[in-house]
């Protein structure tokens, strides 16, 4: 059994002008909501061993923000450019290329390709993941290589302003 933990960046700056889309930052709420996001995952499911993020800014820091919480290794710890406004396929592809080593991954890409990703792979209902929102997934498969969209279920979808 595989998990995947697909989280999408917390909440970014719109208050920085002259810097291109991939160098933004977290404002102030994103800086809180990521470590209370990855706590969530403390508290209700496994530990992810391996964390892989987008290259951009805001995707990094909120993917080092879960690192501190979760203790990660910096071994455990890898940045993949085509999580940058991945679409589902890109998504696909890293999912593909997870070593075998590993059983629970979270990957932190964007908006739209994680909204897509639920409604198309997972056959959800969510108009658009929140920032720091999180669906998790299971695959019951013993290869992140033989991995299908098929193969993939939502068991939860988790985002920071959700009920108790």
């Amino acid at each position: 059994m595989k998990k995947i933990y697909l989280v999408r960046h917390a909440k970014s700056s719109w208050e920085y002008t002259g810097i291109n889309d991939h160098e933004r930052p977290l404002n102030h709420r994103g800086e809180q909501d990521a470590p209370i996001m990855a706590t969530r995952i403390l508290e209700q499911f496994e530990i992810p061993q391996l964390l892989v993020t987008s290259s951009a800014k805001r995707a990094y820091d909120t993917a080092i923000l879960f690192s501190k919480v979760f203790n990660t290794p910096s071994e455990h710890f890898k940045v993949e450019k085509n999580l940058y406004h991945a679409d589902i396929e890109d998504l696909m592809s890293c999912i593909n290329g997870i070593d075998d080593q590993y059983d629970h991954v979270c990957l932190f890409a964007h908006n739209p390709g994680i909204t897509y990703f639920a409604n198309i792979v997972c056959e959800a209902n969510i108009h658009d993941i929140a920032t720091a929102g999180i669906l998790i997934m299971e695959a019951n498969v013993s290869s992140w290589h033989n991995i299908e969209a098929h193969d993939i279920t939502l068991i939860s979808y988790i985002y920071p302003k959700m009920e108790d």
